[in-house]
């Protein structure tokens, strides 16, 4: 196994497969020198997706995650990923429910319309030619990451309301061992609470005493199914909040 890009997600993903794979072989890779502090007791290599020539790790894995930010490690970074690896290389790939262009409060399954040019849609066009997975995560939720992190920024402030979609990163990493355990293929949106912002923040905010938020109109945004996930799966994503 082969984490490509291990950050929070996929920091959370290596110590999951540790615990459970322990006779399972984990390589982790980073861009950079100075991140391998974050990542103590696991087994660590330089490598950039838009650096071809460090890629050579990848040769012989049989399992793959990829979990990266920025348009050209999406674009350009995934061709490149798919010229490394070995033919049979199951690849998943983290994606975003942000690919889908829906933004006036509509339902949104695999098959709605897509942001147009996006470099993430580009990143998983390039695995067309390859055993993979994509899963699309809605905002990812954790002890050191999500929206509710902000709540002494925004307290007080206007904002306008609309749909978050949510789930936590415990959850993601159990859906990722479930697709390269089984296998399954295909690409499926990962999202476990679609709730209003006003019903998410505002019970954060009068619990931590603050200035209430001023909720008025704006772009709704949209709500995120994950019908097919649920059907494929046997890992049930929680409820961030509300249903």
């Amino acid at each position: 196994m082969i984490i490509v890009g291990c950050g929070q997600l996929g920091s959370i993903f290596a110590r999951t497969w540790s615990e459970r794979e322990p006779e399972d072989a984990l390589i982790c890779t980073v861009r950079r020198e100075t991140s391998r502090s974050r990542l103590p007791g696991l087994d660590v290599r330089i490598a950039d997706l838009l650096e071809p020539a460090s890629l050579g790790v990848l040769r012989g894995a049989s399992r793959v995650l990829v979990s990266v930010t920025g348009e050209d490690a999406w674009a350009t970074g995934m061709q490149n990923l798919v010229q490394a690896i070995d033919p049979g290389t199951h690849v998943v790939f983290i994606s975003s429910t942000g690919v889908y262009a829906e933004s006036d409060g509509a339902e949104v399954d695999e098959e709605a319309g897509l942001v147009p040019g996006s470099a993430l849609v580009a990143g998983e066009a390039a695995l067309g030619a390859v055993r993979a997975t994509i899963l699309r995560c809605s905002g990812l939720m954790g002890p050191d990451r999500g929206p509710h992190r902000v709540i002494d920024r925004i307290a007080g402030s206007s904002r306008p309301d609309g749909w978050l979609n949510l789930v936590w990163m415990d959850d993601v990493a159990e859906v990722i061992l479930e697709a390269f355990a089984r296998p399954v293929l295909g690409t499926f949106n990962v999202s476990g609470s679609t709730v209003l912002r006003s019903e998410f923040y505002d019970p954060l905010i009068a619990a931590g005493g603050l200035e209430p938020i001023r909720w008025g109109s704006g772009p709704p945004g949209k709500r995120v199914r994950a019908d097919r996930l649920r059907t494929a799966f046997d890992t049930r994503l929680r409820a961030v909040v509300g249903n």
